[in-house]
């Protein structure tokens, strides 16, 4: 659904301005006790390994910096440098400490917004963002963004009216259409529905995006078979599309023609092969087909690209399991469990491997966790929520 949203999360990530140097004084343990020229001559060398995208020497300059005393500064770009590492925890608790020196640093509230919205949490990064939509009504980036997380957390009218005040400046991109429409239909209201897909069909006629993002529709709409024609006929437009034959990969899965599914998505891989979600959903597909050397060897791949994919962890513990390994199944069940606390899946799971380790007390209290949890999504499972859309998660690429 979501490629405009990748395009304009990058620009978000990458155009976060490099932080001026707070004073700090040296403290015990900082190499060679430097004064505060010093300290900002590191900061300085250390942002310039960052901009240039040298992100190990970055870290390891910010870092030395931080021995030094708490800086904000390098708080701040040393939360940036593990954003475009992915590694989304260690960024969290990095701007956390850049907030908690200095809660008016700019840049600081998007970036936090941004490691949440990353991380499916969607409720987390709300607040953020509406903050940054307070202070600045025409941004378009907090705006939209804050529209997304409305509507991934069912807020459908909050959503829709939201990103209507992006019109004038949006109503020509695709994605954004697609995005307003669907929240239009889903808090029902009619007039703005008709506008963005009437637009849609006026902005896209005869485009690869508009035939994809019909695809997509169909494909919402439970209607695979229309959607697959969709994607046909995209391919004929441009077959290098991002995105076009991971999501017609999708939808030979929804029909059960795992053959099919498989063709696609690795020839998603091959257009796009340093992006994880395709090896995710081939894993999967593998694993329909009876092949566990294959989606394991899938799974861990998408792993190696994005340590933070629960469906990942998930279809390898549903491997292990079935070989009898079930402390390596727990393992991966619980890093799972990290990424998505939600998933009743995960839970059920970690319940039944429990079972099956003796551990009677403990798999009582999982399943139990795993039925409410079932009740409070009215039997959706976030984390499959979240595998319907990766182009959410496409931040740093």
């Amino acid at each position: 659904m979501w490629l405009y949203v990748a395009v304009l999360l990058v620009m978000f990530v990458n155009s976060v301005p490099a932080q001026n140097a707070a004073p700090v004084h040296a403290q015990p343990g900082c190499a060679h006790h430097p004064n505060n020229d010093e300290l900002g001559r590191q900061f300085q060398v250390a942002t310039q390994e960052m901009q240039a995208g040298n992100l190990d020497a970055a870290e390891h300059g910010f870092l030395a910096l931080l021995r030094c005393g708490p800086n904000a500064s390098a708080y701040a770009n040393l939360g940036v440098v593990y954003m475009r590492k992915h590694d989304w925890p260690a960024a969290t608790r990095a701007l956390k400490q850049a907030e908690r020196l200095d809660p008016g640093m700019q840049g600081i509230r998007l970036n936090l917004a941004l490691v949440a919205f990353r991380r499916s949490r969607y409720e987390e990064a709300i607040p953020y963002l509406q903050f940054l939509v307070r202070k600045e009504p025409d941004a378009v980036q907090p705006t939209f963004l804050l529209g997304l997380c409305y509507f991934f957390t069912d807020k459908y009218g909050k959503a829709a009216l939201l990103l209507d005040r992006l019109w004038s400046s949006q109503s020509g991109d695709l994605t954004y259409l697609y995005v307003l429409g669907l929240a239009a239909d889903k808090s029902q209201q009619k007039a703005l529905s008709e506008k963005a897909w009437g637009r849609l069909a006026d902005v896209g006629v005869n485009s690869a995006q508009f035939h994809m993002l019909m695809g997509r529709a169909f494909y919402n709409r439970g209607d695979p078979d229309k959607a697959i024609g969709e994607f046909q006929t995209a391919d004929k437009i441009d077959p290098d599309l991002p995105f076009l034959h991971y999501h017609w990969g999708r939808a030979y899965v929804l029909i059960n023609d795992y053959q099919k599914a498989k063709t696609q998505f690795l020839e998603d891989i091959a257009l796009e092969p340093d992006i994880p979600y395709a090896y995710d959903e081939l894993g999967r597909v593998y694993d329909k087909l009876g092949d566990d050397a294959a989606a394991e060897k899938s799974f861990q791949t998408a792993l190696k690209l994005d340590s933070q994919l629960a469906g990942a962890y998930f279809g390898l513990a549903k491997i292990y399991e079935r070989r009898g390994e079930v402390e390596k199944a727990l393992k991966d069940i619980d890093a799972a469990l990290k990424m998505d606390p939600e998933s009743n899946n995960l839970h059920y799971m970690r319940a039944r491997l429990l079972q099956r380790s003796g551990q009677e007390a403990k798999a009582k209290l999982e399943f139990a966790e795993a039925k409410r949890l079932l009740e409070k999504h009215r039997g959706e499972d976030t984390m499959e929520r979240r595998l319907a859309n990766p182009e959410l998660n496409l931040m740093t690429h």
